[in-house]
This record gives C-alpha cells, sequence and structure tokens, in this order.
C-alpha cells in the first residue's frame, strides 16, 4: 500500500472536510505515492516518537495532533528535518477523528445509551457512571453536583461546546483541559462540568486506529506533565 491509499482509507472513516476549519488534519509530511511497510499509530509525534519511528523503519506515522500546528514559512524543526531526512510521512487525524469516534467509544466504554448530536455526544448516565468516569481520569470538576441523568460528551480540548451541552439539555458536560477564562464562563452558567484532560484520547485514538486501519502502536508516553 501507498501512502495515499492509508489517507484515503482514514478519510473514508474520518473525513478530513469534518476537520475545523484552524486545524491542520491531513498529509502533513511525505510523499502520497510513496510505499509503506510499516505504520506507526501515536497520539502525538515528538522527538521520541520520531527516533522510535527511524529504529523501526517506519514508513508512515498515523498522528492524533499534527505535528506542524501552523503556517511555516521556514522548516527548522529536529523532528521535522528527521522525519523528512528518514522519508517518514505523517498524517494527522484529529477534529475529524474527534468529530466521528471519539464520544460515541467514550459512550461505548461505559456502556451508555448515547446518540450524535453533530460534535456532541448525547447520553442518559446514572450516578455510580458518573462517579466512576471521575474516578478512571484525573479530574478537575466545576459547579458539581450530587445527580446527574444526562450528559454532553466532547474529548479534547472542546470547552467552546458547553453552551450547545446546555441547549441539549445536558445535566453535566465531559470535555477535557479546559483554560482557565473558558472555566470561569462554565462557572457562571452553572453547568456541571468535568475536564479529563487528554488521558481518553490517547486510550481511543490508538485504539480505533489499530483496529480500523492497523499499525504498530507506539510505545512512548507522549503525555508532557509529570504527576
Amino acid at each position: 500500500m501507498k501512502v495515499i491509499d492509508y489517507y484515503n482509507k482514514l478519510n473514508d472513516l474520518f473525513p478530513f472536510e469534518l476537520a475545523e476549519s484552524w486545524d491542520y488534519s491531513g498529509l502533513q509530511i511525505g510523499d502520497p505515492q510513496a510505499t509503506v511497510n510499516n505504520v506507526l499509530v501515536t497520539l502525538d509525534v515528538t522527538n521520541a516518537v520520531v527516533d522510535e519511528a527511524i529504529n523501526k523503519n517506519i514508513d508512515l506515522i498515523i498522528a492524533h495532533h499534527p505535528p506542524i500546528f501552523e503556517d511555516l514559512k521556514q522548516i527548522t524543526q529536529p523532528k521535522l528535518l528527521k522525519l523528512i531526512g528518514n522519508k517518514i510521512a505523517v498524517i494527522s487525524a484529529h477534529t475529524n477523528f474527534d468529530r466521528v469516534a471519539m464520544g460515541e467509544a467514550f459512550a461505548k466504554k461505559y456502556e451508555l445509551n448515547s446518540q450524535k448530536k453533530d460534535y456532541l455526544t448525547i447520553a442518559e448516565i446514572d450516578d455510580e457512571k458518573l462517579n466512576k468516569i471521575i474516578k478512571d481520569y484525573p479530574s478537575k470538576l466545576i459547579n458539581p453536583k450530587k445527580s446527574v441523568k444526562k450528559i454532553a460528551i466532547v474529548l479534547g480540548s472542546a470547552a467552546e461546546f458547553y453552551e450547545d451541552a446546555i441547549a441539549q439539555g445536558a445535566d453535566a458536560f465531559i470535555t477535557g483541559d479546559i483554560k482557565y477564562h473558558d472555566a470561569l464562563d462554565i462557572k457562571d452558567s452553572d453547568l456541571f462540568t468535568i475536564d479529563i484532560g487528554h488521558h481518553a484520547e490517547h486510550e481511543f485514538f490508538t485504539k480505533i486506529i489499530k483496529e480500523k486501519i492497523g499499525g504498530e502502536v507506539s510505545k512512548v508516553n507522549t503525555y508532557p506533565f509529570e504527576k
């Protein structure tokens, strides 16, 4: 298979046209017609992941977060130069993946009855399962409440959807990496919100891509924060 074949498979499952306008999902580095023998799946393309890819003779990295997240006038980053020099292609499936798969995968893990509402996954939940979610992840809580029946889920950094969650009648909102000023707005809204960080992204992205596309999951823990 070629790089373009993997791109097309990803596009069939998680259409790149669904990515946010500010996102850089898609083929970021590499020749679309290059032959691919070995694929590495990772949440992030860090220096350690690039070294792993080189050591394993990887031809294509499929990443959740794009390693290039701005318009570049020059390429000087060592990891990008390494990728180009070793002819390792990179495809990112970011907000297009989130929109199609992430919330549903999270709901399925906790056996929740759910439905898609554009970016939101709306699910019925009981207090026992909600408490389990809070315990399973290093959660930060805004406006905690004792009882919840309906939740809205948008994983990743998606605090801007809290008003959509309210519009859908959700009692609680689950997302990740909420910025301080967004947290203040959510606090004023009185919506119970649970910030579970980026941990769930790593759990679901690598698992789903390996199942649907194939490849080897990176052994590198790319989470940048220490406990």
